[in-house]
């Protein structure tokens, strides 16, 4: 779905639904040991879009459900 948004010509917010359930789910979740120290987020896809400007980007938007 994230590929397909990225490839697609136009950009429109990408809006998930997906049921609640899988926030219970142990596989759908991160050990507690993940977030201390060692252990670091991974890295951000660069755009695909070549007529974008890094330097000019101003605003980052992260989601969490």
């Amino acid at each position: 779905m994230l590929r397909r948004q990225l490839i697609r010509p136009f950009r429109k917010p990408l809006v998930v639904l997906s049921p609640k359930k899988l926030l219970k789910l142990r596989e759908a979740a991160s050990d507690l040991n993940e977030f201390f120290q060692g252990h670091n987020f991974r890295e951000i896809l660069g755009e695909m879009n070549l007529n974008i400007e890094p330097a000019n980007v101003r605003k980052l938007v992260l989601c969490s459900g």
